[in-house]
């Protein structure tokens, strides 16, 4: 990817009109390349929020992952704790951070859920990271207030 600049550019004192503090000719070429995601077959059992929760498989890449678990399981929870995702609340099963095999944690600054529902049975929750992870490094995903480890190791 290129990209081409000819200005810097301030807010002017009239809003919203755009001065030039700087003009010249800069181009910068990034490499982009996809990263595809990893897919880990859990099919682990885990107590989530006091609820035995199975997780069945989370798909890794590295500036988001896909949390999938068992529906009734989820369902279970969510009247465990009075919660109803129809009417927009959600299942505490947030991503805090992952683990890598050396043991540093790249912990969640800010968790940035995207989506979360049911479908096909199964209960599956989004999100984005705050930094990028190194997917191949990846041990564990940390999920909950109790940062459960959802080991990614078979």
């Amino acid at each position: 990817m290129n990209i081409h600049f000819t200005a810097l550019q301030v807010e002017g004192e009239e809003k919203m009109i755009m001065e030039n503090v700087l003009e010249g000719s800069w181009t910068f070429s990034l490499n982009v390349h996809p990263a595809e995601s990893v897919r880990f077959e859990i099919n682990r059992a885990y107590e989530i929020a006091g609820q035995s929760v199975t997780v069945l498989a989370v798909e890794l890449s590295p500036l988001s992952v896909r949390l999938y678990c068992d529906g009734a399981d989820a369902k279970a929870l969510e009247q465990k704790l009075g919660l109803n995702l129809d009417q927009l609340d959600e299942l505490p099963m947030y991503i805090c951070g992952v683990k890598y095999q050396d043991g540093t944690v790249i912990e969640e600054e800010i968790y940035l859920g995207l989506s979360e529902g049911y479908g096909s049975g199964d209960y599956m929750k989004a999100a984005r990271f705050s930094h990028v992870i190194e997917v191949e490094k990846a041990a564990a995903l940390l999920v909950g207030e109790d940062r459960v480890e959802v080991s990614l190791q078979n």
